[in-house]
């Protein structure tokens, strides 16, 4: 189970990264428009941008969902199985210090 969550974890931050680099992308661009860059060139700078960004984010909006429906089926699960074994909220407390009242 540590492992799935594990790996669940990683692919969240791996998503994470990508929607901030098509962040900084956009930005990117906003910053070249701004600067330099003649009205002929800036049009095919963020047709190019535009056509990487809409690529990347169909594949990242299947990466949420799939995220979205483990979380959505192992959470009711797992407290389910809490549930099932018992386990109640002094259980799992740690004993107290020794001399202490």
């Amino acid at each position: 189970v540590a492992l799935f969550c594990g790996l669940v974890l990683y692919l969240s931050f791996v998503m994470a990264c990508v929607c901030r680099i098509l962040s900084k992308s956009i930005d990117s661009f906003c910053c070249e428009a701004i600067g330099i860059l003649p009205l002929e060139e800036i049009t095919t700078v963020w047709n190019l941008t535009q056509a990487v960004v809409r690529k990347s984010s169909a594949c990242i909006e299947v990466c949420f969902m799939a995220c979205g429906f483990v979380v959505a089926v192992v959470l009711p699960l797992t407290l389910s199985s809490i549930s099932r074994s018992g386990v109640s909220g002094e259980a799992g407390a740690p004993p107290p210090l020794p001399g202490l009242p």
